[in-house]
């Protein structure tokens, strides 16, 4: 019957539709399978975000040695756009994984991250090195990104907070608190830690404030990584978990443009030649107390959901 309709249709195995899949293998609930995704996840974040995360690196070695032509604002385009095209290009790979390309999307994506690395390691021009890095890296990544993501959510929800050793309380240590406290709950909490945050960095004036600033700021940043994609699953936001992909992708992609606006305005608001980044601190928690007044919205509309159900109980 399975092989008349396929073969009526002609739709390649890889593109059934994910809940078609997840009817026909039952979701792994430990064991090595589901290890081995988490294990993959890792990976892909490692080539995504854990590249973005050290591009400092890059832009000193792009300053110093490679370009010493050109000014840190144009290079630190390179990484903003890899930045940005990492969570905007899920609003195209997050439908795709409800399609059913999860394999081709991951294979694909990982591919276009190392061969990017590759060309970028041959670079001797600033062009070369946006194309290469910003736009080939970065969309490499975007692919695989969403994907992985999708997976941890379908798998576990608490499970995509150890895809990464960064500020690695952050991403573990609050949900270990998921049976008692939501993790909407979580979400906002440490959304408005972050606006304490950017204000009270101005106070950090020596290296002992700055070591114990740094170490609260780390910790905020694991739960603001990973924090939404562990409440976009949630019924209230996502009735239809066959949407999930569309879903991620569309959260990820508008903060995209954030990624893609941060670093310019950041360069305009810090005075290098005199280390002074007060109004930097004064915008980022401006931004972030918006932040805080935006997640208000979901929060009491998953709150109010978990009571309805409550009370039909």
């Amino acid at each position: 019957m399975d092989e008349t309709r396929e073969a009526k249709h002609g739709a390649p195995p890889s593109a059934e539709p994910l809940e078609q899949v997840q009817s026909q293998r039952p979701i792994p609930n430990g064991g090595l399978e589901a290890w081995l995704s988490v294990f993959a996840v890792f990976c892909v974040f490692v080539n995504s975000w854990g590249l973005i995360s050290t591009y400092g690196a890059f832009q000193e070695f792009y300053q110093t040695v490679l370009l010493p032509n050109e000014s840190p604002s144009s290079i630190s385009w390179v990484g903003s756009i890899q930045a940005t095209l990492v969570v905007m290009v899920g609003i195209v790979s997050g439908p795709l994984v409800d399609l059913g390309y999860l394999r081709p999307l991951i294979i694909s994506g990982s591919f276009l991250v190392v061969f990017g690395m590759m060309m970028t390691s041959l670079a001797t021009q600033y062009y070369q090195v946006i194309l290469a890095q910003g736009f080939c890296v970065g969309i490499g990544g975007g692919i695989a990104y969403i994907p992985a993501l999708v997976v941890i959510s379908i798998l576990s929800f608490y499970m995509v907070a150890i895809i990464n050793g960064a500020s690695a309380f952050g991403r573990t240590v609050p949900y270990l608190l998921g049976s008692r406290v939501k993790p909407i709950g979580i979400l906002i909490t440490c959304v408005a830690g972050s606006a304490i945050a950017m204000f009270t960095w101005t106070a950090a004036t020596n290296i002992p404030g700055f070591i114990v600033w740094a170490c609260y700021w780390g910790f905020l940043t694991g739960v603001l990584v990973t924090g939404p994609t562990s409440i976009v699953s949630h019924p209230a936001l996502c009735p239809d978990l066959k949407m999930l992909g569309t879903r991620m992708g569309m959260m990820w992609g508008i903060s995209s443009l954030g990624s893609l606006a941060g670093t310019p305005i950041a360069g305009t608001l810090v005075e290098l030649s005199e280390a002074n980044f007060l109004r930097a601190q004064i915008f980022a928690g401006c931004m972030m107390v918006g932040a805080v007044a935006l997640q208000s919205c979901p929060t009491f509309v998953i709150f109010r959901y978990d009571r309805k159900g409550q009370g039909s109980q």
